[in-house]
């Protein structure tokens, strides 16, 4: 992180006088991947361990804050300390690569160092949420609302790891819809029986799968293939079949 200026919770370091420094002269290190834990079990008799798999940590971030003009006064330190005492994990970014997302919030505690005249630093460990970054949000609208023939198209995921978008499906005519996955297996993400006109809402991330019908006290898990969407990374083609109006919103898991 090379640049003076972030942006923390959607407050902009220059909104309260704040920047980036570095303590040591040199090299700059970056948060690249998360420290790795390997899953093994060893047994009396057997040199080789058995193998289960491994674990990732989340990334850890550390910052160092001044003052860019005045000093640490009690105003100033209750203010950054508002900024930064989170209880949830806040979008971060830096101002040299706003598309590079991390979301924080802080650990352990944090120290301000200052001289007699309360001018200083304080520096500041933070913990991301997974053991990666993220892109910027995207939404992107897709119209299948006259389609009488299956249709394929492109679905580039430019992140390093599987993608699983939010999807809003409007669904013109009653009837089903399906999104197959030519290049993951051809799984088949499936709705059937919806009805004209009607909203459903589909959350395809793992630990989060969420199903949501515009209609009344209408549960539609029993009418979904079961076949949550997955798009792996790079070019995806996926093939629509049903008339209906899609909305995807997702953001790219980025490593490194």
């Amino acid at each position: 992180m090379h640049s003076e200026y972030f942006s923390y919770d959607g407050v902009r370091s220059t909104e309260i006088d704040v920047y980036l420094v570095k303590l040591d002269k040199g090299l700059v290190s970056d948060p690249f991947l998360g420290e790795r834990e390997v899953i093994q079990e060893s047994i009396t008799g057997n040199d080789t361990p058995y193998f289960f798999g491994t674990r990732t940590s989340q990334l850890r971030v550390t910052l160092t804050l001044e003052c860019r003009e005045g000093y640490w006064t009690r105003e100033k330190r209750r203010e950054v300390a508002r900024l930064l005492d989170k209880k949830k994990y806040c979008e971060f970014y830096t101002t040299d690569d706003i598309d590079t997302l991390y979301f924080l919030q802080y650990v352990g505690g944090i120290d301000l160092y200052t001289n007699a005249i309360q001018d200083g630093y304080l520096t500041v460990e933070f913990l991301n949420i997974s053991p990666y970054t993220y892109s910027r949000l995207y939404a992107k609208n897709y119209n299948f609302s006259t389609n009488t023939t299956p249709d394929v198209f492109e679905f580039t995921n430019l992140g390093d790891n599987p993608l699983y978008p939010e999807i809003w499906i409007e669904k013109i005519g009653a009837g089903d819809v399906s999104i197959i996955n030519l290049s993951n297996g051809g799984k088949e993400f499936k709705f059937t029986g919806l009805a004209d006109k009607e909203q459903v809402y589909v959350d395809n991330r793992p630990h989060f799968h969420y199903i949501e019908s515009s209609l009344n006290n209408i549960y539609r898990y029993d009418n979904f293939s079961g076949n949550y969407l997955e798009i792996l990374r790079g070019v995806n083609r996926l093939q629509i079949t049903g008339q209906c109006n899609l909305l995807f919103q997702y953001q790219f898991e980025l490593k490194g």
